[in-house]
C-alpha cells in the first residue's frame, strides 16, 4: 500500500475518530460505523487503511507513541542550559501532556491487551 497525503490524512481522522469514540464507549462497544461516522467516511474508507479494528488499535498505540517521543525530544532540546537534574525531568515529564480522551483510549488498549 503506497502511503500519500491523502491516506496518510484519512489514516489520520480514522485514528482520532477511534480515540474519541473508545475513550466514551469502549474499544468493544465502539463499531467501525460508529469510528467512521464520527470520521466523516465510509466503511470502504475504513477497510482501505485497516484490516480491522485490531489494527487500527495498533495504528493508534503508533501514534501515541511517536506524538509522546516527539514531545520528549523537543523537551529535551528546549532545555534551559544548566538547569538541574530534578528541574529537567519534571520539564520533559511535564511536556507528554496528552489529552484525557488518549489516556483513556491507551488505558482501553492497555487493559484489552491482558484480557
Amino acid at each position: 500500500m503506497v502511503s500519500t497525503p491523502r491516506r496518510e490524512a484519512t489514516r489520520r481522522r480514522l485514528v482520532d475518530a477511534a480515540v474519541q469514540e473508545f475513550a466514551a464507549h469502549g474499544i468493544d462497544a465502539t463499531s467501525v460505523e460508529t469510528i467512521c461516522e464520527s470520521a466523516g467516511f465510509t466503511r470502504g474508507a475504513f477497510y482501505s487503511n485497516f484490516a480491522d479494528k485490531d489494527e487500527l488499535v495498533l495504528a493508534i498505540v503508533e501514534h501515541v507513541h511517536a506524538a509522546t517521543n516527539s514531545l520528549f525530544v523537543e523537551a529535551v532540546q528546549d532545555l534551559p542550559e544548566g538547569v538541574g537534574l530534578n528541574d529537567a525531568v519534571r520539564l520533559v515529564l511535564e511536556s507528554r501532556m496528552i489529552s484525557p480522551e488518549v489516556h483513556t483510549t491507551m488505558l482501553e488498549i492497555t487493559l484489552r491487551s491482558r484480557r
